[in-house]
């Protein structure tokens, strides 16, 4: 028997912002329970992989495989030096990786995404191409929550991602959703953590 229960449609709960966060944060909840009707069962909310978060600090980072900027859907130059501006309802990012490299050494991604308006935790989307599969798709993606301070996070645990053949060009898909409609983005980077300095995962 519970004494107070909220309960709220779980797709407002599961959709990428912070409401739901902030949901939790002020009701303090001894449990939090998901349920759904059988036909919504297999919907993108429940078969998507959990978002990955960040579990090394940048500055044991080295960068080795950088991208470069190769097209824009959607955002303008903004009327700063760097700044993006949003233009559109589809606002996406395309990068290319300048000779590619073996996805097997695509563990470790950097990156970081200042906005204007002070939105701290944005919600993108992460996809990539490759020399097999030179198409995005959404079998080859992955959500994050971009912050303005560099962030480093372990791709290690994506088989799709190690076993994608030679790496070529990503794409980010911004999901902020009305926020953060002028930023700057630290372009995406694989590279390396030196694991000695005493860098583990949570």
């Amino acid at each position: 028997t519970f004494t107070d229960i909220l309960a709220v449609h779980w797709s407002a709960g599961l959709v990428p912002s912070e409401e739901f966060i902030r949901l939790v944060d002020t009701f303090k909840p001894d449990y939090v329970l998901v349920t759904v009707v059988e036909r919504d069962a297999l919907s993108g909310a429940f078969t998507t992989p959990p978002q990955i978060r960040p579990v090394y600090p940048a500055n044991l980072f080295t960068p080795l495989h950088e991208s470069v900027p190769l097209s824009a859907n959607d955002i303008s130059p903004g009327s700063e030096p760097g700044e993006l501006v949003v233009a559109g309802q589809d606002p996406f990012l395309v990068f290319s990786i300048p000779g590619g490299f073996p996805a097997e050494q695509a563990r470790f991604l950097a990156l970081a995404l200042s906005c204007k308006d002070g939105t701290r935790n944005v919600p993108i989307q992460l996809f990539w191409a490759s020399d097999q599969v030179p198409e995005f798709m959404a079998a080859n993606a992955i959500r994050l929550t971009a912050t303005p301070e560099p962030q480093v996070v372990d791709l290690g645990s994506l088989p799709s991602l190690q076993r994608a053949g030679r790496l070529t060009r990503l794409r980010i898909d911004l999901e902020a959703q009305n926020r953060c409609n002028g930023f700057m983005l630290a372009f995406p980077t694989f590279g390396s953590v030196d694991l000695s300095k005493g860098a583990t995962a949570p």
